[in-house]
C-alpha cells in the first residue's frame, strides 16, 4: 500500500535532529456515546491547572491529552491490519463505559506533525476494538480492520463431539 507523505513529514522523519513532534490523534466512536472520544499523545495547549488538562486542536476539534502508547496498524499479507493502544487510566471513566456496553466500539488513528496540526499525514481506516484489558494503571485496546473477517465460519466445529450424526462409527 503506497502512501503520499508531505515533504515536511519526509524531511522530519529523515532528519538526524528535528524540532518536529509526531502526534497521534485517536478517535473512539460508539453508538452509545453522544460525541466521539478524542485523545492526543501530545500536551500541546494547557486547558486548566486544576485539574491539570492539556489538549491538541486539529481541524477545529479538541483532542484531550492522555499518556498513551500506540502500536500502529501492521500490514501483513494474509491477515487484517492490527493496531494497539495503551491509555494511562487517569480518571477511570472509561472502565465504567467499557463494562456497560456489549456492542464493540470503533477507533481511528491519525498522525500529524506539531508544525501543522491540521494536515493529517497518515491515518488508519476505522478499526474495530476487539478487546480491552484493564489493569490498575492502564487500559490496553486491541483493534483490527474488520473483526468479522477473522470470525470462524461456520461458528461450530464439525467434530464428533458436537455433531455425532455426521460421523459414522
Amino acid at each position: 500500500m503506497t502512501r503520499t507523505l508531505t515533504l515536511n513529514f519526509r524531511e522530519a522523519i529523515n532528519a538526524q535532529e528535528s524540532g518536529e513532534v509526531a502526534i497521534f490523534l485517536l478517535t473512539i466512536d460508539h453508538p452509545d456515546l453522544p460525541t466521539p472520544i478524542l485523545l492526543s499523545t501530545d500536551p500541546t495547549q494547557l486547558v486548566s491547572d486544576v485539574p491539570l488538562v492539556y489538549k491538541t486542536v486539529s481541524r477545529g476539534e479538541d483532542y484531550i491529552y492522555v499518556p498513551m502508547q500506540v502500536v500502529i496498524p501492521d500490514e501483513r499479507e494474509h491477515a487484517p491490519p492490527r493496531a494497539q493502544f495503551r491509555i494511562c487510566n487517569v480518571t477511570r471513566d472509561l472502565i465504567q463505559f467499557i463494562r456497560s456496553t456489549t456492542v464493540p466500539a470503533t477507533a481511528k488513528l491519525e498522525l500529524v506533525l506539531s508544525s501543522d496540526l491540521d494536515e493529517v499525514e497518515v491515518q488508519s481506516p476505522w478499526l474495530d476494538i476487539i478487546s480491552v484489558v484493564n489493569s490498575a494503571r492502564d487500559l490496553t485496546f486491541d483493534m483490527t480492520l474488520n473483526s468479522m473477517a477473522t470470525e470462524q465460519w461456520p461458528t461450530d466445529s464439525m467434530d464428533p463431539a458436537s455433531f455425532p450424526g455426521l460421523h459414522a462409527k
